[in-house]
C-alpha cells in the first residue's frame, strides 16, 4: 500500500509539471527539480511488476462467480468490483484493467451479484454451488462462519497474508483462535473507505493563526488536549444563540464513531488477544477508562460549540439524513475539525478551502504512535465452505490481490486525493502512518453485542459507570466469544 500511494503521488507530480510547464507550487524549496523529475520519473516507468510473473494458468474460461450483500446503492463505500467496461472514471477503469488482466492470464471471467444476507446464508446451509467467492460486510461475517459455510483463510494453498497486496494488520487482528475468515487485502478498496481519519481545514488553521497540525502529528504533540485547545478557538455562534448546523464549530462526527475514535486513539482496545490468539474483553483496564473519563470531559465539559454530533443534531437544511448535515458543513468552513472515514473525502471535491488529513490524536504526548481504527462496517473476502475447486479458489484470489496494487489501489488514491493533496507533500506520510497503524477491534467490526455504539452511548449520555457497565455486560461477551470459538472448531 505505501509502495502504491507513493508512486501514485510522484505521478500526480508530474502530471502537475507537465500540465503548468514548470514545478507545481509546493510550498517549498524546489531548487534542483530538473533533476528530482527526471528521477522519478524512471522510477514510475520502470514500476516492478515480476511479482505477478507466477499468476498463469489456463482455467479453461471458468466463470469465478462473486456475490456481495452490499447493494450498488449503498454508495458511501466502493460497492461494485466488477465493470463490463471502462465507465469513464479513473477507478472503474482501474476496475476493468485489474479484471481483464486477471482473466487474461487466467483464462477466467469474473462475474460479481448481488443477493441479500438471508438467500446468502440459506443457499449455503442447502449447500448450493453459489460462488466462488464472497463479498460480505464485517457485521455479518460472524453468522457465516458460526454456520460453517465459509473457509478459514489460513487453510488455503496459495494464500501469503505477508505479501503486500494483504492487510497483515487485518489477519492478524481479525483471526480468532489462529483461524481467519476474512480477508482484507488490495482487492477492496472499502477497508480503505472504512478508515477513520481527521480532517483539519487549512484555511481556518491559517485565519485562527493555530498551530500546523502537520507539525503536532510529528513532532508527537498530536493529542485529544491539543485538538480540544484548537478547537475551542474556532467555535462560533452566528448570532442566534441556538446551535445548529448554521454556527461554526472545533469538531464534526457522530457519537457512534466520533467517541469511540478518540478513545481507541489512546491504543487501547474493546476487545484484545493473547499470545494463542484467544481474545478476551477487557476494557476495564486503567488506561481505557482514563480516556474514556477524557473524551467525556471533551464532550461534557467546553459548552455546546466544541463539538457538532451529527447523531443528535437536526439538520435545518432540509436534507433527508441528519449526518449528511457534515458532508456540508465542513466544506463550508463551519469546522477546524472532522472526524470521519476516508471514504467523505469524496465530500470536499468541490471544497474552495484547502484541507489535510492526520490521524487521530493521541491519550496523551508520552504514548509512542498514534492509532487509528477501521469503523468496520466494510466488506471483506470469504470463501464458501463448499467451493468445488479450493486450489483454483485459492488461486485466483490471490492473483485478484496482488493485479490490483499497481490498477485499483493506484487509482483510489488518484480518486480521493488528487484534487487537494497531489500538492501537500506531507499527505503521503499521513496516509502512510494512517493506514500503517490501523486497528481492527473483533468488538467493532464484527459488532459483537453492539458494544461499540453501548459505550458511544454512555459517552454521549454523560455516563461515568463504564466500570459498572462492563461488569454488567462480561458474562455475555465472554459466552459470546467462547461460542465463536466452539463453533469454529465443530
Amino acid at each position: 500500500m505505501k509502495k502504491h500511494l507513493a508512486i501514485f503521488l510522484i505521478a500526480a507530480q508530474l502530471a502537475a509539471l507537465t500540465a503548468c510547464g514548470g514545478a507545481a507550487d509546493t510550498g517549498t524549496d524546489t531548487t534542483g527539480g530538473d533533476t528530482a523529475s527526471a528521477d522519478t520519473t524512471e522510477a514510475v516507468t520502470t514500476e516492478d511488476l515480476s511479482h505477478l510473473d507466477p499468476f498463469k494458468a489456463d482455467y479453461e474460461g471458468y466463470n469465478f462467480r462473486i456475490i456481495t450483500n452490499n447493494a450498488e446503492s449503498n454508495t458511501w463505500y466502493t460497492t461494485v468490483y466488477t465493470v463490463m467496461e471502462d465507465q469513464g472514471d479513473v477507478l472503474s477503469g482501474a476496475i476493468f484493467k485489474r479484471n481483464t488482466m486477471v482473466e487474461d492470464a487466467l483464462n477466467i471471467r469474473i462475474t460479481e451479484e448481488y443477493q441479500e444476507l438471508g438467500n446468502i446464508r440459506n443457499s449455503l446451509l442447502a449447500d448450493d454451488d453459489l460462488a466462488d467467492m464472497l463479498l460480505i460486510n464485517t457485521y455479518d461475517t460472524m453468522t457465516l462462519a458460526k454456520e460453517g459455510s465459509v473457509l478459514d483463510l489460513y487453510t488455503l494453498p496459495h494464500q501469503d497474508f505477508h505479501a503486500d497486496w494483504w492487510d497483515s494488520n487485518a489477519a492478524k487482528m481479525l483471526s480468532i483462535d489462529n483461524k481467519l475468515y476474512l480477508g482484507a487485502g488490495d482487492f477492496i478498496t472499502a477497508c480503505n473507505d472504512a478508515t477513520c481519519v481527521t480532517y483539519f481545514n487549512k484555511r481556518m488553521i491559517d485565519d485562527y493563526q493555530l498551530e500546523d497540525p502537520y507539525e503536532l502529528v510529528k513532532s508527537g504533540k498530536w493529542t485529544l488536549d491539543k485538538m480540544m485547545e484548537m478547537g475551542l478557538q474556532t467555535s462560533v455562534d452566528n448570532g442566534d444563540t441556538i446551535w445548529n448546523d448554521q454556527d461554526t464549530y472545533g469538531v464534526l462526527g457522530h457519537q457512534n464513531m466520533l467517541y469511540i475514535y478518540m478513545i481507541t486513539g489512546s491504543g487501547e482496545m474493546i476487545i484484545t488477544k493473547d499470545k494463542d490468539d484467544i481474545p478476551a474483553f477487557t476494557f476495564n483496564n486503567e488506561k481505557f477508562v482514563n480516556a474514556y473519563m477524557k473524551v467525556l470531559n471533551f464532550i461534557h465539559g467546553n459548552g455546546e460549540g466544541l463539538i457538532y454530533d451529527a447523531n443528535v443534531k437536526k439538520n435545518t437544511m432540509g436534507l433527508a439524513h441528519d449526518h449528511r448535515a457534515m458532508d456540508v458543513m465542513f466544506p463550508n468552513n463551519q469546522a477546524l475539525f472532522w472526524v470521519e472515514t476516508m471514504a467523505s473525502a469524496k465530500s470536499t471535491r468541490n471544497m474552495e478551502a484547502d484541507f489535510g488529513i492526520i490521524p487521530c490524536p493521541k491519550y496523551e504526548e508520552s504514548q509512542t504512535y498514534y492509532s487509528n481504527m477501521s469503523n468496520g462496517a466494510f466488506h471483506g473476502m470469504m470463501i464458501p465452505a463448499n467451493v468445488k475447486d479450493v486450489d483454483r479458489t485459492s488461486f485466483i484470489l490471490e492473483a485478484l490481490n496482488a493485479f490490483s496494487g499497481h490498477t485499483v489501489q493506484e487509482a483510489y488514491y488518484e480518486t480521493y486525493i488528487k484534487d487537494k493533496l497531489t500538492r501537500d507533500e506531507t499527505a503521503a506520510e499521513m496516509l502512510d502512518l494512517i493506514f500503517e497503524n490501523r486497528t481492527f477491534d473483533l468488538a467493532i467490526c464484527f459488532n459483537l453485542l453492539r458494544m461499540r455504539h453501548n459505550i458511544c452511548d454512555k459517552a454521549y449520555k454523560n455516563n461515568t459507570e463504564i466500570i459498572s457497565y462492563y461488569d454488567s455486560m462480561k458474562t455475555a461477551m465472554d459466552n459470546t466469544i467462547n461460542t465463536l470459538i466452539e463453533s469454529f472448531n465443530a
